[in-house]
């Protein structure tokens, strides 16, 4: 006579659900993603200049400097 198992196994059911029924949610996993680090093959974000306007209002002009605000050169 062989022992009865203390644990009955269970039965593998494969229930396709009611029509009716939600999609079953996946189980979350144990272990949390890690977020993502930028690695040291990563550019580094952009950083805008402050020096350029980049505003869409204003027609963008080039900052040049004339020549006529410029002072003298010295005589030879």
């Amino acid at each position: 006579m062989e022992p009865e198992p203390l644990v009955p196994p269970e039965p593998e059911v494969s229930d396709p659900g009611e029509p009716g029924d939600p999609e079953p949610m996946d189980p979350e996993p144990l272990v949390p993603p890690e977020p993502e680090l930028p690695g040291p093959m990563d550019p580094e974000p952009l950083e805008l200049d402050p020096l350029v306007d980049e505003s869409p209002e204003r027609e963008r002009v080039p900052r040049v400097v004339p020549l006529l605000l410029l002072p003298d050169p010295l005589p030879d």
